[in-house]
């Protein structure tokens, strides 16, 4: 009987052993899973939260470029760059999540100048900016579930794309003198202009000290000249150091300079002498682009071919209105060519392999005004202008060498690759623009689609997560 007492109370005190241990063990157990679980299901919320706020985000950054597309106005972007970020409620469906919040907050703020994403071409504040506003944007999205929180940003770099604008009808020759890839006017050169729809040009009563305006895409180089306009220098690289314009202490500029590099030798002393006082009549680094011009026109098939018109010794020659191609022309010694303008306008196409102009002798004569002369040349040879006489018409030869001096005076327009004017005597080198070549009924225009730069697009540069 005690014995089986004694077995009783063995078996009693190894089961309750054997219930510590194994309650010793669960609790050992749930110590060790139940941090790994709550670390899992911690995981999993941040992941969820993450995944939330990665959504939000593309929804902000997909409304933004939307708007810039023309695909809807949405109230998320921030137009002023004041430090007063925009901040907008991201639509529940978007998050796919009723116990998730999430908020998106635009900034509108440039890139820093010492940033590793800063691009001038993109900063609003540098002459050679594409941009004409900030269009850099710093964009959050905050989500929220329960007491976690998670915030993405990123950088949005803009993206500009050309848009080509309403075709405008330009005047062909809206300067005096272009030069494609250069200008030069040296010695006692220089320019006033004229209307001819008033009459001839007359010191007295049909003259003004603007309007003789000089132009060029490359370089222009003016001496001692005597302009009477404007000067605009359309060189690349726009808003460049480099000197793109350079005159001497006797240069005298009546109207403004522009240009898209530096200058030297031109200062508020001897710019804009004929203009009222205001801002100073110089503005460079400046991001105009480069003046386009159309391809010379082809000469109608019921032109005349006149083959080579030269003309030497003490010869003439008389053209009356209408078309004529010729493969060159050659006036030297006394001659001249004559024109006759009783019936309208005389075209001259000079064409040919071998083709170039050299207007020497006694010059052209006879033009009533300088529109109704018109000598269109397409090659590269060289064009000449010299001699004693006059010359009254227009020049229309972008690939050419244009070459001005002599005793003789030039009224009208001339456009060349490069264009070089040299002064003697004391009418040498003057040259008298007819400002009827620019008004807007003239003829001799062309249609021209001029592109601007907009604001197309953002992609991401940088991102950052908390």
């Amino acid at each position: 009987m005690q014995a089986q007492r004694k077995q009783q109370g063995f078996s009693l005190v190894s089961t309750l052993a054997m219930s510590t241990i194994c309650s010793l063990w669960l609790i050992a157990l749930l110590a060790y899973i139940l941090p790994s679980y709550q670390k899992a299901m911690f995981g999993r919320q941040q992941s969820v939260l993450r995944s939330g706020a990665e959504a939000a985000l593309d929804w902000g950054v997909n409304q933004l470029n939307r708007q810039l597309n023309g695909q809807g106005s949405f109230a998320i972007d921030d137009p002023a760059a004041d430090g007063t970020p925009v901040a907008t409620t991201v639509p529940s469906t978007v998050l796919n999540n009723n116990a998730m919040t999430a908020v998106i907050i635009v900034n509108n703020t440039p890139a820093p100048t010492n940033s590793y994403v800063y691009d001038p071409l993109l900063d609003p504040n540098q002459p050679q900016s594409r941009a004409s506003a900030n269009g850099w944007r710093t964009v959050q999205a905050v989500a929220r579930m329960g007491t976690l929180t998670k915030r993405l940003s990123v950088i949005l770099r803009p993206d500009y794309a050309n848009s080509p604008g309403t075709p405008t009808t330009v005047p062909l020759f809206a300067y005096a003198m272009f030069g494609r890839n250069q200008l030069q006017v040296n010695g006692q050169a220089g320019t006033d202009s004229f209307d001819s729809r008033l009459g001839p040009y007359n010191v007295t009563n049909n003259r003004s000290n603007l309007g003789g305006d000089l132009g060029t895409n490359g370089f222009a180089s003016l001496g001692g000249a005597q302009i009477g306009g404007n000067l605009d220098v359309f060189s690349t690289p726009m808003g460049s150091p480099d000197i793109v314009a350079a005159g001497n202490s006797q240069i005298n500029i009546s109207g403004t300079v522009t240009t898209n590099g530096e200058v030297s030798g031109l200062n508020a002393s001897n710019t804009g002498t004929a203009l009222p006082p205001g801002p100073s009549p110089i503005q460079t680094q400046q991001s105009i682009p480069q003046k386009t011009l159309p391809a010379v026109p082809s000469a109608p098939a019921t032109a005349v071919n006149l083959g080579a018109l030269s003309l030497s010794g003490n010869a003439s020659r008389t053209l009356t209105a209408g078309d004529y191609v010729v493969s060159s022309i050659s006036i030297t010694g006394r001659s001249q060519l004559r024109i006759d303008n009783t019936n309208g306008p005389v075209n001259i196409y000079v064409q040919g392999p071998n083709a170039s102009i050299d207007i020497g002798g006694n010059g052209v004569f006879g033009a009533a005004i300088p529109s109704y002369l018109r000598i269109w040349y397409g090659g590269s040879g060289a064009t000449t202008v010299h001699g004693n006489g006059d010359l009254t018409g227009v020049i229309y030869a972008p690939n050419s060498q244009i070459s001005i001096s002599g005793n003789g005076a030039v009224y009208g327009a001339v456009v060349g690759y490069d264009v070089s004017i040299n002064g003697t005597g004391s009418n040498g080198g003057k040259f008298h623009y007819d400002r009827a070549l620019a008004a807007a009924n003239t003829t001799l225009t062309y249609s021209q689609t001029t592109t601007t730069s907009r604001l197309s697009g953002m992609h991401t540069v940088s991102w950052q997560e908390q």
